[in-house]
Parts: C-alpha cells; structure tokens; sequence
C-alpha cells in the first residue's frame, strides 16, 4: 500500500509541473503597428494579457501610434503594457539622454499609462563599429530613465550584443528578453545561451511577424 501510495504522490507532483506551471506563464505580444481596440479584443480572447508597445522609432522620433495603441489595448481590457525604444545612435539624431527625454515627454503630454520601457540593441548598422561608443550611449540613456524613475529592460540577442557592445557586462542587473526563432515554434528557454554577464532571461520572444486577428504580432513566453 505504501508503495502504491508513493507512485499516486509522484504522479501527482509530474502532473503539477507538467500541467499546472505551464499555465501560469503569460501570453505576450509586442506590436509596430497600430492595433485597433477591436484586434486587441480578440487578443485578449485568444489568452494575450501582455503587449509591449513600440514608443520610441529607429529613425530618432516618437512613435506617435503609441499612444492610441496603448489607450486601445486597456479599452480592450489588457493592462499589462509596457514599451519599446529603438534607440537611433547614427547622426543626425538627439543625444541619448535627449532622446529618453523626448519620449517620456510626449507619453507624459498624452497621458500615456505603461509599465516597463524595454532598450532594443540589434541591427548593427544603427550603431558605431566603436563597441565602447555604443556602451556610452547605453549607459547615458540608462542613466536618464533611471533619473526619471523608469523600470528598465534590455531587448538583445548574443549575435547582436557582442559585436554593438563588445559583450559589455555592466547592464545585466537589467531584466533581459531575447529573440530566437525556431520552426516549429519553442516558446521555453531552452535555447538560451549566456552573455553579456546575463544568466537568465525574462521573457523571449519565439515568433515574428504572425498574424493574429488581423494584425501582425511578434509573440512571447513569459513564465
């Protein structure tokens, strides 16, 4: 009896784990592009309670559809928003510090509500081929959210951060999300390679450019 019993506990304790926890993580989007409140509704359906929202464009500018896209997505019921800054390094552009300045005015002006601002470093021909140039951006823009009160994290890939920052470790006290794309889709963390002085993720994202009720979504696993 005591034998049978031990094998019901076991059985139980995989099914919590295999069952239960998976459940428990979050359904993320991240979005470029208008989203219109009745997508978002749709969304939301479909289990999406995340969505992180595009603020600031590669071009050195505002993302004036945030602010729209953000007040869609609550009106949906999803209140879980945060954002994304595409820094822009390469001149003719405003100083990193000038840039976080610019945006967190215009989501102040507009009365925009979010939660994490998320930094984007990829592409390497936004960027210096200096790698300790590229750091010092970095560091003057942390510096200027972390003045204003901002909860900050980091969008980066290994094959991207080496050669931008020349595998710099100073940022990885930050919350860190990472791209790797996989077919069919793996939305675990099982791929996830170290660098950057980062251990462990946050978040991935698993999926680009899907389309979901009839808008375009990057997709991501949050446990």
């Amino acid at each position: 009896m005591r034998s049978f019993a031990s094998v019901n506990i076991l059985l139980a304790f995989l099914s919590f784990f295999l069952f239960v926890s998976p459940s428990t993580s979050t359904n993320c989007i991240d979005v470029s592009a208008p989203v219109p409140v009745e997508a978002f509704r749709c969304l939301k359906e479909m289990s999406y309670s995340c969505v992180i929202v595009r603020m600031w464009r590669s071009i050195g500018e505002f993302d004036q559809n945030s602010v729209q896209t953000v007040r869609n997505a609550r009106s949906a019921g999803i209140d879980n928003v945060e954002g994304y800054i595409f820094p822009r390094f390469k001149q003719p552009a405003d100083s990193a510090r000038r840039q976080v300045q610019k945006l967190l005015e215009e989501l102040s002006d507009n009365g925009v509500s979010y939660g994490r601002l998320w930094v984007d470093v990829e592409d390497k021909e936004h960027w210096s081929n200096d790698p300790e140039v590229n750091v010092q951006f970095l560091e003057e823009m942390v510096d200027e959210l972390r003045q204003n009160e901002q909860d900050i994290g980091f969008y980066a890939s290994k094959s991207q951060w080496e050669p931008i920052t020349g595998g710099s470790t100073q940022f990885s006290s930050y919350p860190l999300w990472y791209p790797r794309y996989k077919n069919p889709p793996n939305p675990t963390f099982a791929d996830f390679e170290a660098f950057g002085g980062w251990s462990s993720p946050v978040m991935k994202q698993y999926a680009k450019n899907v389309e979901e009720c009839g808008v375009e979504v990057d997709k991501n696993y949050k446990p």
